[in-house]
């Protein structure tokens, strides 16, 4: 699995990468589904993020709070050639893109 770090968020994880990692490998991951309830701060901006960054096949996210005050969110979506976990931090007043990771898929032939 590859780690892209968005330079956008690089005030976030610039010296820090290993920490948020470890952040990130904590994370709970929930199914989208009908059970799924959310505060409406996070859920509109999970909402948000799909759309604008166009994520297809969204079928997990993630809320942490241990980026306090900030929140860092998860996205797992699945592109045609690559499973991807985006993850974002929500700055109250914005969201920046933090990293990604990403698990290609092999070509069959």
């Amino acid at each position: 699995m590859k780690v892209n770090w968005a330079n956008v968020g690089r005030d976030h994880w610039e010296g820090h990468q290993e920490e948020i990692l470890d952040m990130i490998e904590r994370m709970e991951w929930q199914e989208i589904g009908e059970g799924l309830t959310l505060a409406m701060s996070p859920g509109e901006g999970i909402k948000f993020l799909i759309k604008e960054f166009k994520i297809p096949k969204v079928d997990k996210i993630a809320i942490s709070n241990e980026l306090a005050p900030f929140s860092l969110y998860g996205i797992c979506g699945h592109y045609k050639n690559a499973d991807v976990k985006a993850y974002f931090v929500d700055e109250g007043s914005h969201i920046s893109s933090l990293c990604q990771e990403v698990e290609e898929k092999l070509c069959k032939i």
